[in-house]
């Protein structure tokens, strides 16, 4: 659909832009920051008009795609409104109205990401009642993680293919203990700390392909950054792939696994901080 390109091409745009409002000292220069912004705030326009032209209902895919796309865009509005720049506030008020135009000509389709969960647990318990069978299981449209590299390389992680059954995220605090003389120790909060998510699974190579650990190590090897964005349109941020663990487990003759655990482990990239 036309659309699509517009949307996808708006979400990394904003994403930029977010992550430059969520600096705590702003780079001398914005310009760039409040472009991307403004450029968003078109792209959404546009898409939105598209939306509203076609007449039609949006099927459950392309919904729900939509629909990530919208949580996306409102995360970064969000973000946006909170930078200390007023030119930078400014541009996210454009691409706010944007967004509300988008969600506008959407109509129902918010709707979807209910039902898509709901598919989604209905796929699983096909899962376990029937087994994993290459012709008769049925596979979700959507993905549960997407792994997003700089130079524009994408993974996700989804159901019929590389999936994982837990993800855990924890957050440390820096609380520093002072000691003080007779009396009790003093706590002082010195830094936010770190956050890391771990996630673990199994890939059955007869039914998902082989590959997907390969794929995810050549990411992980260029030694940049990357972005997290669940199926329902929630932006973790940017974030180091730090740890990846594979066991391979009934093997054949030839030693070719019928199945991979793996569990991966990504930590906090962190803001840029900028003349300091």
């Amino acid at each position: 659909m036309d659309f699509m390109p517009l949307l996808q091409a708006a979400t990394q745009v904003a994403s930029r832009s977010a992550a430059v409002a969520n600096m705590r000292i702003l780079p001398r220069d914005i310009s760039v920051a409040i472009k991307d912004t403004r450029t968003a705030a078109e792209l959404t326009q546009k898409a939105a008009g598209l939306i509203a032209s076609a007449g039609e209902m949006l099927d459950g895919p392309s919904a729900r795609a939509v629909s990530r796309s919208a949580g996306v865009l409102q995360l970064a509005v969000r973000d946006i409104s909170r930078s200390s720049s007023q030119a930078l506030r400014e541009a996210g008020a454009w691409l706010d109205l944007s967004h509300g135009a988008l969600k506008k000509s959407m109509g129902g389709v918010l709707d979807m990401r209910s039902a898509g969960v709901n598919g989604a647990i209905r796929a699983r318990d096909v899962l376990f009642d029937e087994g994993l069978r290459r012709d008769e299981t049925p596979i979700a449209k959507g993905f549960l993680l997407e792994i997003a590299a700089e130079k524009g390389r994408i993974f996700r992680f989804a159901l019929g293919q590389a999936a994982f059954d837990r993800l855990s995220r924890s957050s440390q605090y820096g609380i520093q203990s002072q000691e003080r003389l007779t009396r009790t120790p003093a706590e002082q909060a010195v830094s936010k700390g770190g956050e890391t998510i771990k996630i673990n699974g199994v890939i059955y190579l007869a039914q998902q392909g082989t590959g997907h650990l390969d794929t995810l190590r050549e990411i992980a090897s260029a030694l940049k950054p990357v972005t997290l964005t669940t199926g329902y349109g929630q932006s973790f941020g940017r974030w180091y792939i730090t740890h990846i663990e594979e066991d391979q487990e009934f093997l054949f003759t030839d030693g070719a696994p019928r199945k991979q655990t793996f569990n991966m482990e990504f930590k906090r990239y962190g803001e840029d901080y900028q003349n300091v």
